[in-house]
């Protein structure tokens, strides 16, 4: 384990937990947002499906067993 693998893993961790992009850069040290999401974008992944996750859980199902259309 070298220490720049403890930094890529304290990034993704970070990430894995929500904190703000903002933050997580002010934390690592880069001097710009740029600069810390081309460095860590290849390790944060999961990104799409916890957007999933989230609107499946926040918005009910349509029903399924509709009667007629409205006309």
């Amino acid at each position: 384990m070298t220490f720049h693998k403890l930094r890529h893993d304290h990034a993704s961790r970070l990430s894995e937990n929500g904190v703000s992009i903002k933050d997580a850069q002010y934390r690592l040290g880069h001097s710009t947002t740029q600069m810390l999401l081309n460095v860590y974008t290849h390790r944060i992944s999961g990104g799409q499906e916890k957007i999933a996750l989230w609107l499946n859980s926040s918005f009910p199902a349509a029903p399924t067993d509709h009667e007629t259309p409205l006309q």
